[in-house]
């Protein structure tokens, strides 16, 4: 599609900062949501390449500081999910809600890409609500529920940062322990080993 996806257990994540924050060269930064504060846009780390703008910049881009509107590698952090499906339901819909409440902070709840996340009465209430629950509260709470399974080692993981429409989604453990390698472009690619059943 349009971006590079890059998944990542979250055990591992601060390594990887560290990495990225030292090792890039000038063009390219991290960015995290945290950096977008005091707007929400969604929970999705990017390195961005600065060089290059997708477009004109637009009310929206200069709410955001302008630092999305640029070619991106997304960032997916992995995390132990529940032990059940009915868990992993359960999780899911503690995400939701906490979304929900995060849209409050966006440039425009309206703009969601995936507006059927929840019925539009149920979106709008968590959104008005959200405006009145400072970002930064939201954001602990989120990473508070996303890694209560953090010690366990059942089946499932949940990739935290995902968007709305696909949490809840099965992910196990094993199609993210472990990589292949995957051709493209006649060069050969790491990839999770369960790359195929995701």
């Amino acid at each position: 599609d349009d971006d590079i996806d890059l998944c990542i257990w979250k055990k591992d994540y601060p390594r990887f900062r560290a990495a990225m924050q030292k090792g890039l060269p000038s063009h390219l930064h991290l960015i995290e949501p945290v950096d977008l504060f005091p707007a929400f846009y969604d929970y999705i780390p990017r390195i961005i390449d600065d060089r290059y703008f997708c477009h004109p910049p637009t009310e929206e881009d200069e709410f955001y500081g302008n630092k999305l509107n640029h070619i991106s590698a997304d960032i997916f952090i992995v995390e132990h999910g529940a032990y059940s499906l009915p868990g992993v339901h359960l999780l899911a819909f503690q995400q939701k809600v906490l979304y929900g409440l995060s849209m409050g902070h966006r440039f425009s709840s309206s703009q969601a890409k995936h507006p059927g996340l929840i019925s539009e009465i149920q979106a709008n209430v968590l959104t008005f609500v959200g405006k009145h629950i400072p970002l930064d509260k939201i954001f602990r709470l989120y990473e508070k529920i996303c890694c209560q399974y953090e010690n366990s080692n059942g089946k499932y993981c949940i990739i935290i940062n995902d968007l709305p429409s696909f949490m809840g989604l099965p992910y196990e453990q094993k199609w993210f322990t472990g990589i292949t390698k995957f051709p493209l472009r006649s060069r050969l690619f790491p990839v999770q080993s369960g790359y195929h059943e995701k």
